[in-house]
């Protein structure tokens, strides 16, 4: 995860996000929405999310090794569901 856009894996966007650039809303478990601009970035294969991403990281909480699962649930209009769990950090105690 990168601060400012997502990368989804190439395989994904090609046989899900058919549009070269399109609008696609991420919801959370609350049901709440947020529109996402995906394109592809130029000379690669991969797709980003980019215009959006960041609004919707901070209103869900999003952490440094938090993982977002995301889940086609409907195509058109293109919705994903992101499933998302935190990272946690333990203290080992000192032997």
């Amino acid at each position: 995860m990168s601060s400012r856009y997502m990368y989804v894996p190439a395989g994904f966007a090609f046989k899900y996000l058919h549009q070269h650039d399109q609008i696609a809303k991420l919801e959370n478990s609350d049901g709440r929405q947020w529109p996402v601009n995906c394109y592809y970035k130029p000379s690669s294969s991969a797709m980003n999310m980019g215009q959006g991403w960041i609004e919707f990281a901070r209103h869900n909480d999003l952490a440094e090794g938090d993982v977002c699962v995301f889940e086609l649930i409907k195509r058109k209009p293109v919705v994903l569901n992101v499933s998302m769990f935190r990272v946690v950090y333990y203290d080992i105690p000192e032997k």
